[in-house]
């Protein structure tokens, strides 16, 4: 007779996974019901006994985490992208304070992740966010101007400083040199 536990599920190193919100002994589940009752996707990133260690997308930290609380997360490659997914889920309505760095190919928006730092919070709670998720934001765009990376603000919040470059000097005619004409004397 063995002692194994059959609802035991082992999750391979490199698989995705959905963790249960921590239990208090005065509140159990999500913080808010607005969010679901799992979280993730996390990442495995190794195994020591009945502990998980996992990467999470958005914040990039590695959480431990005990294999009771965590489930499966069953996707279809070709449509999903579980970072994407655990994007939605990390984001509500937190304001932006600033960008604090960034990484990636300036050439390839797809591969930019920005550093955010939320208003109100300190920098433990700093998540890195891709280009798409803060194209929107002004403090993105005022991150990119001071750093040289002005031409990656979305044209639609340029405004008229896309135009400036492109208006040419028109000297006052009153403070032109005036050209003289060669005429014979008479």
């Amino acid at each position: 007779m063995s002692n194994a536990n059959p609802n035991r599920t082992d999750f391979p190193i490199g698989s995705w996974v959905l963790a249960e919100y921590h239990s208090s002994i005065i509140r159990r589940g999500p913080p808010s019901k607005l969010n679901t009752q799992l979280r993730g996707p996390y990442k495995v990133l190794s195994r020591e006994l009945d502990t998980y260690t996992l990467r999470n997308t958005v914040t990039r930290r590695d959480e431990e985490i005990h294999g009771s609380l965590l489930r499966p997360f069953l996707f279809d490659s070709n449509f999903i992208d579980p970072r994407d997914v655990a994007m939605k889920d990390a984001i509500s309505t937190f304001i932006v304070d600033s960008i604090i760095e960034y990484e990636g190919d300036r050439k390839r928006l797809s591969t930019l992740f920005f550093k955010v730092r939320w208003l109100g919070y300190d920098e433990t709670h700093d998540l890195w966010l891709p280009w798409k998720e803060l194209r929107d934001n002004t403090q993105l765009h005022q991150f990119l101007r001071e750093n040289g990376l002005g031409a990656l603000v979305p044209m639609e919040h340029r405004g008229n400083e896309a135009l400036v470059p492109r208006i040419r000097k028109i000297r006052d005619p009153t403070t032109a040199p005036v050209k003289r004409s060669r005429r014979p004397a008479t």
